[in-house]
């Protein structure tokens, strides 16, 4: 996978650095600036999946259910870019998107049910992965509108003040999903338990419950 990523990352830095005229020495500082933050945006993107494979290579199990629960939200994202990609036009139909939305709350329970609750150490993998699922998605609206503005036309302040005004926004919109997840996961691990936990200790805990 790292070779895939370097090769691809030398290609097209390549093509960008002879398209911002970097190559020939005719680039100023923004194309350079602009070259650079990519280039940086591109490489941490790299290291962040080397840690993800690592992680989900390791034998037990809390280290690989928190590198899927890390990767559910880009799975929405790179789906959506298959999905497009076989359309006659870019993009897809508005059912497409909404299916979509959930798609990291389901990965990310389905994680967490695997992941489960013993021992309580745990829990740490379900706190980091619910907050990942509703951080995530607000840094990402927030940084992608404002680098995606072309009327701010590069203005760094201009940026990072839209940035940190729709970010809250973004925020209120994704604690649904993150809620979707927490509730998919306590029902599918407390009926994963009864399937597997012998008639005793499921008999002990409902006396628990009713004393």
């Amino acid at each position: 996978m790292l070779l895939v990523h370097v090769i691809a990352t030398v290609q097209s830095f390549g093509v960008l650095a002879g398209g911002l005229g970097i190559a020939d020495g005719s680039a100023g500082s923004s194309e350079m600036l602009y070259l650079g933050g990519m280039l940086g945006g591109v490489l941490a993107g790299m290291l962040l999946a080397q840690l993800g494979c690592w992680m989900a290579s390791r034998p037990a199990v809390p280290l690989p259910a928190l590198a899927v629960a890390l990767s559910a939200v880009p799975v929405r994202t790179w789906l959506g870019y298959m999905i497009a990609s076989f359309g006659p036009i870019y993009g897809y139909p508005p059912e497409v998107g909404t299916v979509l939305r959930w798609v990291p709350a389901v990965i990310v329970a389905a994680a967490l049910i695997w992941c489960g609750v013993r021992p309580l150490s745990r829990l740490v993998v379900w706190a980091v992965g619910l907050f990942t699922l509703w951080m995530l998605p607000a840094v990402f609206t927030a940084l992608s509108n404002a680098l995606g503005m072309r009327v701010l036309d590069g203005d760094l302040r201009e940026m990072a003040e839209v940035a940190g005004q729709i970010f809250p926004m973004a925020l209120e919109v994704e604690v649904l999903p993150m809620g979707v997840a927490l509730v998919i996961a306590v029902v599918g691990t407390v009926a994963r338990w009864k399937a597997t936990a012998s008639p005793r200790d499921v008999e002990r805990a409902e006396r628990v419950e009713t004393s």
